[in-house]
């Protein structure tokens, strides 16, 4: 009998852990199901600890193009990189502004790189520029770019130089000009005319004033003629303009005046242009920051702006410098873009505009610059999402933390992009590394988030008397033979050297599988943003790629007409419209307003409150604004919104008893969705029968007042 029991023990105990093992192995084979979270394309979520996993960087770790003078000096320096990628020869030419001895001043530079093994041909950083034997030692040449004329195998490289200023004793002057010279791309040797000047020279009486910069330069292979693209200084006035010169398969302008690119006269400087070529409508789009100056505040607010060209004739096409960007609200110099970049996607035939800017975060400004993105028909027109977001540096909403110069490549292969920027991730004082992030046709992250590049440095060292990391600028090309990239940089990799070109080549193939990582736990406070966008329009936006959030916006009546009136519990309900944002969604929900009251207009996630006595939206109150809509009404509802947006005149008054929503898990749907109970001392809530209309953000008549810290 005891045997007997015992054995039965034994079998019951082993049925027992049968059946748990089932179930664990069910479990795991679910919670790793990508299509649990109704990941688009069954791409599954990645965080950075795969990084070790997924083993992208091909060939030697951040391998150093550069040899500006000797080592250990600490005074010689390479930077402003620009690469371009010969599809015949199967090589990248890399060339930078550099300082090789200090009995001269900055030349450009140049390596041929072999794209198979990243082993450097032929001479090793050989001078492109001679600007030194055209004047005295303070000549100098900066911003280099370079790109590949399939057409003749040649290379163009264009830069700036010119007398510098740097004595009160030396009386030179400011005569900066754009130089360009023809490398041929079988040997390297160079082609034609040393350095021949290609924009014209300014008139003698504002020659002090003129001031090329920021080139970008792209090659029209319709037309087998390049687009060379500057801003400058033309008249007395120290801002700048924008000008557009097409040039010759030899180099040289074709028309004999550029392109002036014609703004209204509130525009106040542009900066930081760059321009792509589109051959299926053989046009250029051409982008860039346009600073516009806000008196009110004595500051400036800067946007995108772009302008399609002809290829034929370099003639402006369609809109007249159409916007492409919307940080923050219209007239608030708080919220800049910076620093554009653009590649033209030959697949759909359409354009992925990048750039730096800041944005308001969970519904307050924090001063946090991150990498946005913007798709554009070929006509120039926004396609999806609107101002979606690439980048997640440092913690959201900490302004120490940055990410900022953008660059980008479309890989025709994938039908994908590579975004690459520099970023301060650590919290290791302004030590800046090379971070990418992999983009699908239509703008959805792919792989890794914000996976790291560079290694420059000394990790987690910051040294008060020398500077490690990236200094300044990448560069980024594609070589369509490996289906590989190629990243360039400047930075200072050991005490005592100087600045350095140093490189790094990538390749996402399908064959190296990353490790899966759960996605996050669903969390509104962390992804859900909103903005108001004006009378009756909130705008709510989701950064979860996974989850999806009930949100929503609501106009409440102020009944003594007092916009200050700092007594919450007397505001009247008078209407709100509920929705679902989506993963990565970016919607716009109309409110019905009264037509003649004071009113708050909030914007929140979870259920909307139809009482305000005794309770608050707290933590889930997105943004909000007070109106004067003119005197006292009593709250009878309409459909019709006024002909007019009145001004807000002040600050809302909130204060924080958030009601805590249950979140459930993200395996329970193909898609996570966020329930939000409501307060047993709300009065019960109607089903919604109107849904939101979804319309093309307003970029009129935006207003936002900061909330008050909760």
């Amino acid at each position: 009998m005891g045997a007997t029991s015992v054995s039965r023990v034994h079998r019951r105990w082993s049925f027992v852990v049968i059946i748990i093992l089932l179930v664990s192995l069910v479990s795991v084979a679910f919670v790793y199901n990508p299509s649990v979270y109704g990941v688009e394309h069954q791409q599954v979520m990645l965080d950075r600890a795969a990084e070790s996993e997924y083993d992208f960087e091909v060939g030697e770790n951040d391998f150093r193009i550069s040899d500006m003078g000797p080592d250990g000096t600490g005074g010689n320096i390479g930077n402003l990189s620009s690469i371009a990628y010969n599809s015949t020869n199967h090589e990248y030419f890399v060339v930078w502004s550099g300082l090789d001895s200090f009995e001269y001043a900055y030349e450009i530079y140049g390596q041929r790189i072999d794209a198979a093994t990243g082993e450097e041909i032929g001479e090793n950083d050989f001078p492109i520029s001679q600007m030194r034997l055209f004047g005295e030692q303070s000549d100098a040449a900066t911003y280099p770019n370079v790109v590949y004329n399939s057409h003749a195998n040649e290379y163009l490289v264009v830069w700036v130089a010119g007398f510098i200023i740097y004595s009160s004793d030396l009386d030179f002057p400011n005569d900066l000009g754009i130089y360009g010279q023809r490398i041929d791309a079988a040997t390297g040797e160079k082609i034609g005319e040393d350095s021949f000047r290609i924009d014209q020279e300014p008139p003698p009486s504002v020659k002090d004033n003129y001031d090329p910069e920021n080139l970008a330069l792209t090659y029209n292979s319709t037309h087998n003629e390049y687009l060379l693209v500057w801003t400058g200084n033309p008249t007395e006035w120290t801002v700048h303009d924008l000008f557009a010169q097409r040039l010759n398969t030899t180099g040289f302008p074709i028309d004999e005046i550029p392109v002036v690119i014609e703004e209204d006269v509130s525009r106040r400087d542009r900066t930081g242009p760059d321009v792509t070529y589109n051959d299926a409508s053989d046009e250029y789009l051409l982008v860039w920051s346009n600073e516009e100056f806000i008196p009110s505040q004595s500051t400036s607010e800067s946007e995108i702006f772009g302008q399609r060209l002809d290829g034929a004739t370099g003639a402006e096409v369609g809109v007249s410098s159409f916007r492409i960007s919307d940080m923050g609200p219209d007239g608030d110099g708080f919220y800049d873009a910076y620093n554009p970049t653009v590649a033209y996607n030959s697949d759909l035939n359409e354009y992925l505009v990048t750039w730096s800017g800041n944005e308001i975060s969970s519904g307050r400004f924090q001063g946090e610059f991150e990498i946005y993105g913007q798709r554009l028909g070929s006509s120039g027109q926004e396609i999806g999402i609107n101002d979606f977001r690439i980048s997640d540096i440092g913690p959201e909403g900490d302004s120490r933390y940055r990410a900022d110069n953008p660059t980008i490549v479309f890989n025709n292969q994938d039908n994908e992009y590579l975004v690459a920027w520099e970023g301060d991730d650590t919290d290791v004082y302004e030590t800046f590394q090379i971070y990418g992030q992999r983009l699908g046709s239509s703008g959805q992250e792919i792989g890794i988030n914000d996976f790291r590049i560079s290694d420059i440095g000394p990790e987690g060292e910051y040294d008060d008397d020398y500077f490690y990391g990236v200094f300044d600028n990448n560069a980024v090309a594609y070589n369509s033979h490996n289906n590989e990239y190629l990243v360039t940089w400047d930075g200072v990799d050991s005490s005592p050297n100087g600045n350095e070109i140093f490189g790094q080549r990538l390749a996402f193939r399908d064959d190296i599988m990353p490790t899966p990582t759960i996605p996050p736990a669903c969390d509104p406070a962390r992804d859900v943003w909103g903005k108001i966008r004006g009378l009756g329009w909130v705008e709510i936006g989701n950064r979860s790629q996974t989850c999806t959030y009930p949100v929503g916006g609501a106009i409440y009546i102020i009944p003594s007409g007092d916009i200050n009136d700092p007594d919450i519990d007397s505001q009247e309900w008078y209407d709100d419209t509920t929705a679902e944002v989506a993963p990565g969604e970016r919607i716009t929900v109309r409110v019905d307003i009264p037509a003649c009251a004071v009113v708050q207009q909030d914007a929140f996630w979870g259920e909307p409150l139809k009482s305000l006595d005794g309770q608050r939206y707290g933590e889930r109150l997105l943004a909000a604004t007070r109106y004067r809509t003119g005197g006292m009404c009593e709250p009878t509802p309409t459909s019709e919104l006024p002909s007019t947006t009145p001004e807000p005149t002040t600050t809302p008054v909130e204060t924080a008893t958030p009601m805590v929503p249950t979140a459930t898990s993200p395996a329970a749907s193909p898609t996570a969705t966020l329930a939000v109970p409501t307060s047993t001392s709300v009065a019960p809530t109607p089903t919604a029968t109107t849904m939101p209309e979804v319309v093309s953000p307003i970029r009129s008549s935006r207003i936002f007042i900061p909330l008050l810290e909760r």
